[in-house]
Parts: structure tokens; sequence; C-alpha cells
């Protein structure tokens, strides 16, 4: 395995690894949301509807917070498959 490929598993490592976090944070906040909802005795067509304008909210919050971080693995990891792609064509 040589390098660029590497650095690109690793990139994909670190984007699989961001999303399995916001993930995990998401489903306990709304593991969390549901019930305290049922607890105060929201109907359950309320429930969806508040929990998806929560999910909306959480969602522009993640992009918002680690927009920048992922738009730079992105752009990077980009730039190594051309490299990669284009470096038989070089050689």
């Amino acid at each position: 395995m040589d390098q660029t490929t590497h650095l690109i598993d690793q990139l994909i490592g670190i984007l699989a690894w961001l999303y399995a976090i916001v993930m995990s944070v998401f489903s306990a906040l709304e593991t969390w949301l549901r019930a305290t909802l049922t607890t105060a005795g929201v109907p359950p067509n309320l429930q969806t509807i508040i929990l998806i304008v929560v999910g909306v909210g959480f969602l522009l919050l993640v992009v918002r917070a680690l927009g920048g971080i992922v738009r730079i693995i992105l752009v990077v990891l980009l730039l190594l498959l051309l490299l990669q792609v284009f470096r038989p064509l070089v050689a």
C-alpha cells in the first residue's frame, strides 16, 4: 500500500469517525427527548413533528460546527484521489 492510498484510507476513517460521533449524540438526544415527551403526555404524532424539527436544528448545528473541518478533509481527499488517478499517466 503506497502513501497516497494510506492517506485516503485515513481521511475516510476520520469522516466515518465524525459521522459515528454525530449519530451517537443524535441518538442519545432523540431517546432522551422522546422519553421526556412521552412522560409529559405529548401525543406520538406531535412527538414525531417535534423530533423532526429538533433533528433539522441539530443537523444545521453540526454542519455549522464541523463544516470547515469536513470541507477541508473532503478537499484533501479529492486531491489525493486525483493524484492517485493521474500518477500513472505522468510516470
